[in-house]
């Protein structure tokens, strides 16, 4: 969180995005890294959920599978 708060302040930086894997008991009890880096950031920090992983996304066409 240091490095992330430091980082925000050195580039002027006006909000901070965060993309995490789904974790609903640590969002549920606000201890995943959004509700954390809200809290010390200082700036509105936005949450972005990953639905496949980049070697999924690698895999071809937008998360379509082919059976």
């Amino acid at each position: 969180m240091d490095a992330l708060a430091e980082t925000v302040q050195r580039v002027d930086g006006r909000e901070a995005i965060i993309l995490t894997r789904p974790h609903l008991v640590a969002e549920f009890f606000h201890l995943d890294w959004t509700s954390r880096a809200r809290r010390h950031v200082g700036v509105p920090v936005l949450h972005l959920l990953e639905h496949e992983t980049f070697d999924e996304q690698a895999g071809g066409g937008e998360g379509a599978e082919i059976i």
